[in-house]
């Protein structure tokens, strides 16, 4: 599937400034990206369209999905991304800082109750050694594709120790075919 077929996909803006449901778009997601689990179209096509240029090279139509089971160490020290430090940020903002801001949000009052995610990251192993076709790397071995906010907040919960969090969280794992890598961005 190239660019302009995929931009035919986009969910519609509605006269109401909202766009269009995941219902109503999930039927064309679906059959353009059979590969994708629900919740993966849902979480990162859907949410993040007008963001998919960031990845669009990698060859959505030719990804796999599977769920995996990490450890917290395996989270903390597997896991790139190219805001890292930011995240931590975010994570000692609302764990040390208490930040109001972050404190009264949905997701982190989610987290203080459930010491996980609502969703699970979407993460692409980069067995390949991937590079953005600017020539940026990704991140070795497991870049963050999708859940910014929730790898932020979960670091925190694990680097501060906070207690009742658990040993182990899902995640989705991503893997590319590396013969569906476009070098045209």
């Amino acid at each position: 599937m190239n660019r302009e077929e995929f931009e035919k996909l986009k969910p519609k803006e509605l006269p109401t400034l909202e766009i269009e449901p995941f219902s109503e778009v999930v039927p064309r997601l679906r059959k353009a990206l059979p590969n994708f689990p629900e919740c993966v179209l849902e979480q990162w096509i859907y949410r993040h369209f007008n963001q998919i240029d960031d990845y669009w090279w990698l060859g959505l139509d030719g990804l796999s999905f599977k769920k995996e089971i990490w450890s917290n160490q395996e989270i903390l020290k597997k896991i790139g991304s190219n805001m890292l430090d930011t995240q931590d940020y975010w994570g000692d903002q609302l764990l040390i800082e208490k930040e109001p801001i972050r404190l009264t949000t949905w997701l982190a009052k989610f987290f203080a109750k459930n010491r996980t995610w609502p969703k699970l990251i979407i993460i692409l192993h980069n067995e390949h050694e991937l590079k953005r076709p600017n020539g940026l790397e990704l991140y070795r071995p497991y870049h963050l594709l999708e859940g910014h906010m929730r790898l932020a907040y979960m670091r925190g919960y694990i680097r501060h120790s906070i207690p009742q969090t658990p040993q182990t969280h899902e995640v989705w794992v991503t893997t590319c075919n590396p013969e569906m890598i476009s070098d045209v961005w």
